[in-house]
């Protein structure tokens, strides 16, 4: 899993300095395709499909769950 920084939960924006400069924020999102950041939940549902049976035919692949930013 490469995960891109996201809105996580309150308990760890105390660890990321975006999270103490808005504009920072707002720079970053716009080098997202999606122009949002990533919710954890959607962190998590890609982490679940891959202990799934649904991606029980992957085999050495790299998910990025980054909102098309790896694609730019």
């Amino acid at each position: 899993m490469c995960e891109r920084r996201g809105t996580w939960p309150d308990r760890h924006r105390h660890a990321d300095p975006l999270y103490r400069h808005t504009g920072e924020q707002g720079a970053l999102v716009t080098e997202v395709p999606l122009a949002r950041l990533g919710r954890s939940e959607e962190l998590a549902d890609a982490i679940v499909f891959i202990g799934s049976d649904a991606a029980s035919y992957l085999t050495g692949h790299v998910l990025n769950v980054d909102g098309g930013h790896s694609a730019n």
